[in-house]
């Protein structure tokens, strides 16, 4: 008996369909994520990147959502740009004085 081309797609996009439910109902945030993803622009040049980037991220949904259940805050985190970046890179990267390359000339007093 052979299998047609046909009968073949049907049954590939229903798995597919049934492993992406899966994954979204193994972590509630992946969904959420991919939405971040897709709001902010960002693309991984490989999916170990982006699993990287989605651990990274759950850590700071998780640190925004126990901030703001903590009573008498007058501020409320979200997430923005920066939620799939760690406290080390985000403080290398947007942190602190960075000299010019050239030094302006001066005159003399």
């Amino acid at each position: 008996m052979a299998i047609s081309r046909a009968s073949i797609l049907p049954a590939l996009m229903l798995l597919f369909g049934a492993v992406a439910f899966v994954a979204t109902a193994e972590d509630p945030l992946l969904a959420a994520y991919e939405n971040w993803m897709g709001e902010f622009g960002r693309v991984y040049s490989s999916d170990t990147e982006k699993q990287h980037r989605f651990e990274v991220f759950k850590t700071n949904f998780q640190f925004i959502e126990s901030m703001n259940k903590q009573p008498g805050l007058t501020y409320t985190l979200g997430l923005n740009e920066f939620a799939d970046l760690t406290n080390e890179e985000f403080v290398t990267k947007y942190v602190g004085f960075k000299s010019p390359s050239t030094p302006k000339k001066a005159t003399p007093f």
